[in-house]
């Protein structure tokens, strides 16, 4: 299943933090600028400090911003993009917005990271549950989707019974996944009905707020 590939950088001291966005600064090329006055209109926001870098469109990628974020409180921290928005179109599709994200990893931040002996993470373009649930979680997840009536989601004793596998073994291992990944992933993947995906997702949130509650008393 494709995904927005993420990128981080770090950790960095304020010192290396200073010289990494100086190397990049000194080097940005192929239509790719800093954009200091959208830094000042985000940096105005308490808890986070931004560097915004805008690329120009061409042949192969979309004109957008991309914005790399620090938690400003932090002395030593991990620098990472936490969105890149298009300047002309209302959205990025994943590709072009993967694209972006490798062409500023390729060109700047992984250059000037290894000039400053710091590790650079690049994820994958592609994730599948396994990357966002333990292997038993993942097991039971994929065992309920084979084996369910896919018009009629978890109501089937059986299919209940599959589906609080999955929940309770997702519980145990203390696994917090994005239910939009979830979602995407039952209708995306394993083809459920848009409607049905969103009846399980609401039970998925229900289960696990019930099962936290109930840890917490």
């Amino acid at each position: 299943m494709k995904v927005h590939q993420e990128l981080r950088i770090g950790p960095l001291t304020s010192e290396q933090e200073t010289e990494f966005i100086s190397w990049i600064a000194r080097r940005l090329s192929a239509g790719w600028s800093r954009d200091t006055g959208r830094e000042d209109e985000l940096n105005r926001e308490a808890g986070l400090r931004f560097y915004c870098f805008g690329c120009n469109q061409n042949a192969e990628r979309a004109a957008a911003t991309l914005l790399l974020v620090h938690p400003a409180r932090r002395t030593t921290s991990w620098l990472y993009v936490s969105n890149i928005i298009p300047k002309d179109t209302r959205e990025l599709d994943y590709d072009q917005y993967n694209h972006i994200l490798c062409e500023f990893h390729d060109r700047f931040a992984k250059p000037a990271a290894d000039s400053l002996n710091v590790s650079v993470e690049l994820s994958a373009p592609e994730q599948s549950v396994e990357n966002w649930l333990s292997p038993e979680s993942a097991r039971r997840l994929r065992e309920f989707s084979a084996a369910a009536n896919k018009s009629t989601g978890s109501s089937h004793p059986m299919d209940r019974e599959r589906w609080c596998d999955f929940l309770i073994a997702m519980h145990r291992a203390n696994e917090n996944p994005s239910v939009g990944l979830l979602e995407r992933w039952l209708v995306e993947e394993e083809k459920w009905p848009q409607e049905v995906a969103f009846d399980l997702i609401s039970e998925f949130e229900f289960a696990r707020d019930l099962l936290s509650r109930f840890n917490s008393r």
